[in-house]
């Protein structure tokens, strides 16, 4: 499969990022290990993250910001001090005539919008339950990958053979855990 964009992890990162990326010359694709229509309850997921104004700003241009907030809290007040020790700091966003300082929403809220607005475009695919397996960078980018489930055979009686690969002239992992990447994690372009 031929794209000009693959960005590996789905989570609020890659989804993020093809939202922002996608334009009418431009395909993407995204690989992610799970499932993003049935995403886990409890554990990391039952959390909640704090978006900074920035990122609201940067949703709101997106075009999704009202599907969050209806999800959202407000900051109002912050608070920051250490106990026992000197000095305190207080925020109020009416202070700073702002509705709120940022804003608080569950990390599953969160990740439905996103792959809600993602899911929509016609410019970006989602690979779910792939299992990323290989990023080679020779005359091109591929990224081999297999989806879960699928039958696989072992290759040098070690590894697993890839059921899928994607050629993208570009590649970005979106998840600093991908340890198999990490390394080369950034950003991996070809010319055309």
């Amino acid at each position: 499969m031929n794209t000009d964009l693959a960005i590996i992890g789905g989570g609020p990162v890659g989804l993020s990022a093809a939202l922002a990326l996608q334009h009418p010359a431009r395909r993407i694709t995204v690989i992610e290990a799970g499932n993003l229509e049935r995403p886990e309850s409890g554990g990391l997921n039952a959390r909640s993250i704090a978006l900074a104004a920035s990122s609201v700003q940067i949703f709101r241009a997106l075009g999704i910001w009202s599907q969050i907030e209806s999800e959202a809290a407000p900051i109002r007040h912050i608070h920051v001090s250490a106990r026992g020790r000197w000095g305190i700091t207080r925020l109020d966003a009416a202070d700073y005539d702002l509705e709120a300082l940022g804003y608080v929403v569950e990390s599953t809220a969160l990740g439905r919008c996103l792959f809600d607005a993602a899911a929509a475009s016609p410019l970006v695919e989602i690979e779910q339950e792939a299992e990323f397996e290989n990023l080679s960078q020779r005359d091109s980018v591929a990224i081999d990958y297999r989806k879960q489930g699928e039958p696989a055979s072992c290759r040098h009686g070690w590894r697993w053979s890839p059921t899928a690969r994607v050629r993208p002239r570009a590649v970005r992992s979106a998840s600093a855990l991908a340890s198999s990447i990490t390394a080369r994690r950034w950003l991996f372009a070809t010319s055309k």
